[in-house]
């Protein structure tokens, strides 16, 4: 496996689990355990928004 295949599966680990993380988040969310403040979650969603490719 060369340089550009090991990136390319480390980006797309990052980009499975930024969704992992949103999807945990709404669950979560929707149960009632945890609330977030809408600038939080503005800003989390903002800032994977910058990671994930277009």
């Amino acid at each position: 496996m060369d340089e550009s295949q090991l990136n390319q599966a480390d980006a797309q680990q990052r980009v499975d689990q930024i969704h992992a993380f949103e999807s945990e988040l709404a669950q979560l969310q929707h149960a009632g355990v945890i609330t977030m403040p809408v600038e939080q979650q503005q800003a989390v969603f903002q800032y994977h928004q910058q990671l994930l490719p277009s």
